[in-house]
């Protein structure tokens, strides 16, 4: 039978070359990406057997596969099946060297360059894998570098405190104060987006947070110190810098918490997204998805790794998938709700404990809880870089109306408290891992002179047992002073050394402490060592003079809407406008001039854009039924023009409606509006 196809000693040796090729050029780049962001591995639930089911998928899978589908061709003889499988090893060395060239040799214009070096180079690899037996014996040594990209990922990456884990036990401690305690640590929310441009917080939007104040110690001088939650929340809740800007956010890494620190003498609840800082001994296994379904989730999540790899016009994947993915958590204000109803006295003080991807991206909940559809991230920051001011203030706009979600939910979470007689007796203490930045032509995550007072500074609320009345310090605070706060209201000895301080402490410890953060690929500014050292005095100052659009116009349901020269406009009706000269642009759309929404519907159009082949006139007004839902500025993108507008959720009542476009020109004080723009219906 040799000459129908080889024999299966060939047959293996054909295997051991599909697994020397794949592995560098599949295996290990997949590898080395996922190893960067393990938090992600623990979002969708993967312990150790799936994750070593996981790496061994991606390692033997893609050459099984592509031995698999050489098989048929035996049946055309041993020498055509020979020159096949001499194409396809030819065809991986082509996908070599085309990551190879796309990782750096060429800039992102020159990349479709590489496809034709990769396929010349493929045609010269399989014609010397098919006539040299030395170049196919130079696979199968590559072969033997397989098991060594496996075990360096499972036991000498990040990924490895998730593989290996003798277990994280509760210290013995004594708790000299065993009140209970309440701490919540909100994702991506500056401190500025809460005030009203004199440092004082906009009750008018935001009553919850303000009641909040009015109770508690509000540290308006805090600052997280890291830009991303796998390193911002263990510095919260170990109370320790950050020494990475990605490990591995597990019990088994980060062993001595607030979680070991109170487990032994406290009930412990944890409510966790992207993180399981809380040990299974503490605070119980998590329910999650079957074994299955997780590894399948996860070889999907490999997939578009590999392709962003690859695909000469994709960018190289650097961070795995958090940066790409954009970690999201549709049942985030389910599980605050969940959170505040579940916290009631026991027999054991409790510590109750939830991190909420709230009021982080994707922006997609409007003021009463009703969602939208809308691109994330937003438009003009796919790069990571807020196109202009503009763009940056239209970005606003989704995180503040999210913002004021955020805050009603807290009113419940509080209202519960209050109910279940928590409140008063607790400990309580609320702050966020980091802020975002809204700066034109700057990082929307990343620190940079320019917007380092909107990412650093967050929120930090500490209502001690018994406080009924509110007051303001000012002194330097860190994210990483929760645990030593909570250990000295507590009076319990911390048994690992802090970074952090008490935010009570009266010895002016820890008061010359500059801003700092992790340094991170998106940060522009420079780096001291491995932190970004900024000026805490002026990023204070400009945190106190910051302000959200809302600030100062009371119960206006459209104030966030009011942005930019054109923002009077909104909720105006469009015959109230000047008359301007016709716009002769055909906008196509996904919006339609006329929409219907249902009754009761939770998910609402109140984002629209559009784009076009041209100049952008300037600002674009958006009406529901004649009157101004919204307005926006439209920019260039590339050779076309573009605008996105958030509408005024009011307008978007049950039944049926019409949508229309307009230029805006003229003065502020007195604005024209062209006629209907022509719209036209995009594809799908």
């Amino acid at each position: 039978m040799d000459g129908a196809g080889g024999s299966p000693r060939r047959e293996r040796w054909y295997f051991i070359e599909l697994v020397g090729i794949t592995a560098i050029t599949v295996a290990q780049p997949v590898f080395n990406v996922v190893q960067q962001a393990p938090e992600e591995l623990v979002s969708v639930g993967a312990g150790p057997a799936e994750i070593v089911a996981y790496a061994l998928l991606v390692l033997l899978g893609p050459p099984l596969l592509l031995w698999a589908l050489e098989q048929p061709v035996r049946l055309l003889g041993a020498t055509v099946r020979d020159r096949v499988h001499a194409a396809v090893l030819g065809l991986g060395v082509g996908l070599f060297v085309i990551e190879v060239v796309k990782s750096g040799l060429l800039d992102a214009e020159g990349r479709s360059w590489s496809i034709a070096v990769g396929l010349v180079v493929a045609a010269v690899a399989g014609y010397l894998l098919a006539r040299s037996a030395k170049a196919r014996s130079a696979l199968r040594y590559l072969a033997i570098a397989a098991p060594a990209f496996l075990a360096l990922f499972l036991f000498a990456s990040p990924v490895a405190d998730l593989v290996v884990s003798d277990g994280v036990d509760a210290a013995e401690v004594e708790v000299g104060n065993p009140v209970p305690v309440v701490l919540v640590a909100f994702d991506e929310f500056p401190l500025v987006s809460l005030l009203d441009g004199e440092g004082h917080i906009d009750a008018d939007s935001y009553p919850a947070f303000a009641e909040l104040a009015g109770d508690s110690t509000w540290f308006r001088n805090n600052t997280g110190v890291a830009p991303l939650t796998p390193s911002a929340l263990p510095a919260i809740l170990t109370g320790q810098l950050p020494t990475e800007p990605y490990p591995a956010p597990v019990a088994a890494r980060f062993d001595e918490s607030i979680f070991t620190l109170l487990g032994d003498t406290y009930e412990v609840q944890s409510v966790e997204t992207l993180t399981e800082l809380c040990p299974p001994g503490i605070c119980g296994e998590r329910a999650g998805l079957s074994s299955p379904t997780v590894v399948g989730r996860m070889v999907d999540q490999a997939g578009g790794v590999f392709r962003s790899i690859a695909e000469p016009w994709a960018d190289q994947a650097v961070v795995g998938f958090v940066n790409d993915r954009r970690p999201s958590d549709a049942q985030a204000a389910e599980r605050f709700v969940a959170f505040g109803g579940s916290i009631t006295p026991g027999d054991r003080p409790t510590f109750d404990f939830a991190h909420l991807l709230l009021p982080h991206q994707p922006w997609d909940w409007l003021a009463s809880g009703r969602t939208y559809e809308a691109p994330d991230p937003p438009r003009s920051v796919e790069s990571g870089v807020w196109f202009d001011q503009t763009t940056a203030d239209q970005g606003r706009q989704r995180h503040l109306v999210q913002l004021r979600y955020t805050d009603s939910l807290l009113g419940g979470v509080l209202d519960d408290l209050r109910d279940r007689g928590v409140y008063d007796d607790a400990l309580v203490i609320m702050t966020a891992d980091h802020g975002a930045g809204f700066v034109g032509g700057e990082p929307l995550r990343g620190v940079s002179e320019a917007n380092y007072h909107e990412v650093m500074w967050t929120p930090l609320f500490v209502k001690e047992p018994g406080q009924s009345e509110g007051s303001v310090d000012d002194r330097p605070t860190e994210t990483i002073d929760v645990v030593p706060t909570i250990a000295d209201v507590l009076d319990v000895e911390v048994p690992w050394a802090l970074d952090g301080t008490s935010v009570f402490a009266e010895d002016g410890e820890g008061e010359d402490r500059p801003a700092r953060m992790i340094d991170w690929r998106w940060s522009t500014a420079e780096a001291d060592g491995d932190f970004v050292e900024l000026d805490r005095d002026e990023g204070f100052a400009r945190v106190l003079a910051g302000s959200n659009p809302a600030a100062g116009l009371g119960d206006d349901p459209d104030a966030v809407l009011r942005h930019g020269e054109y923002g009077a406009l909104v909720g105006t009706r469009v015959e109230d406008a000047g008359t301007g000269p016709p716009a002769e642009i055909e906008v196509t759309t996904a919006a339609r001039p006329t929409f219907t929404v249902a009754q009761g519907a939770t998910e609402v159009p109140a984002y629209v854009d559009g784009v076009w082949l041209g100049e952008p006139p300037g600002w674009i007004a958006v009406a529901v039924d004649g009157t101004i839902a919204g307005v926006a500025r439209s920019y260039p993108a590339g050779e076309y023009a573009t605008f996105w507008a958030l509408l005024s959720e009011r307008l978007l009542t049950a039944g049926e409606h019409e949508l229309s476009f307009h230029v805006v020109s003229g003065p502020a004080a007195s604005p024209s509006l062209s006629p209907p723009m022509t719209m036209v219906p995009s594809e799908g």
